[in-house]
């Protein structure tokens, strides 16, 4: 199998090619995606630049609002909160729950 030429690449995505490569990743069948999954994440975990993010990127548990807001229960506290402030109508906790979100990912290496 091969995805608009998948197969030549040293595993780089080929500005040229980006394009035609992603609709061929999105219009591939099931058992294709997942065998392009494979290769992509192994490019991606030996990558250095992953690697390094990885290596400095703060563990979720030591992000506690972050960790919070990437759970299903807790996240509508995080987004209503957000919406308040947006609105204008932000109560003192709501800001602080935005503030303390926003300084986590600032912080961090996160990539959200």
């Amino acid at each position: 199998m091969e995805l608009y030429g998948f197969s030549a690449l040293p595993w780089e995505m080929r500005s040229s090619h980006r394009v035609s490569q992603l609709l061929g990743i999105a219009g591939a069948e099931p058992d294709e995606r997942a065998w392009l999954r494979q290769r992509m994440d192994a490019y991606l975990r030996s990558h250095p630049t992953i690697a390094g993010w990885k290596g400095h990127r703060p563990r979720i548990r030591d992000t506690p609002h972050f960790a919070q807001y990437l759970t299903e229960t807790k996240r509508s506290r995080y987004d209503d909160a957000i919406d308040a402030l947006g609105a204008g109508t932000a109560s003192a906790s709501e800001l602080e729950l935005v503030r303390a979100l926003g300084m986590e990912i600032a912080e961090s290496s996160l990539v959200v």
